[in-house]
């Protein structure tokens, strides 16, 4: 068997078709009733209701007729919690803040097997082997792993410059330098908003 992740560039509901396609990609193949269980680390504790609404909303109206039962993850129980789902789904937010989390939980990546796993955003990122920390000065940071690529979400987005079209082209430009001359053995996902890729990992 294997598990099957799904790197995504962030702001689902905003692909052309509002997530559709995406939200049928995550379910198919599973039985109803489908669980997915919701990773909010990468964001503030208060913010994790209001997060998990939004995805709620996006999966059903995609999915009307489906049966999909969501729980909100916690650091305590997470690997129990992941052996009891179908989908696990690690949310955007803060990276940095995801991966300093994510070290404080022991064997979370091996209950991961056979899972279906999305990465949205930064999510994305902690399941890539590296990823962009897209600063003004954008760097290389390493991931978990899970995924040997070199991961850059938002892509060609605007909106870090208020839609400074010339200030946004050098940036993404440096963000590409930086990917083609860093880690030359592993390729490259750049995931705009709304895009995502499927990767399959042997367990």
């Amino acid at each position: 068997m294997k598990s099957k992740i799904i790197l995504a560039g962030g702001y689902m509901s905003k692909a052309p078709d509002g997530g559709t396609e995406f939200c049928k990609e995550v379910i198919k193949d599973i039985n109803q009733p489908v669980k997915i269980l919701e990773c909010l680390f990468a964001l503030e504790p208060e913010s994790w209701e209001k997060a998990l609404e939004k995805d709620k909303q996006m999966f059903l109206k995609a999915l009307p007729n489906t049966a999909i039962q969501f729980e909100i993850a916690e650091k305590n129980n997470f690997v129990s919690q992941i052996h009891n789902a179908d989908v696990i789904y690690f949310r955007g937010g803060n990276a940095q803040q995801l991966v300093e989390e994510l070290r404080e939980i022991t064997d979370w990546q091996e209950a991961l097997h056979e899972k279906i796993v999305i990465g949205t955003s930064a999510g994305a990122y902690v399941l890539s082997e590296f990823y962009i920390h897209a600063a003004e000065l954008p760097e290389l940071r390493r991931g978990f792993g899970l995924v040997p690529t070199k991961t850059v979400a938002h892509y060609m987005s605007n909106y870090l410059h208020k839609n400074d079209l010339a200030k946004s082209r050098g940036f993404w430009k440096k963000i590409d330098n930086l990917l083609d001359s860093s880690e030359s053995h592993l390729g490259s996902t750049k995931l705009a908003e709304g895009e995502y890729k499927i990767f399959r990992k042997s367990s």
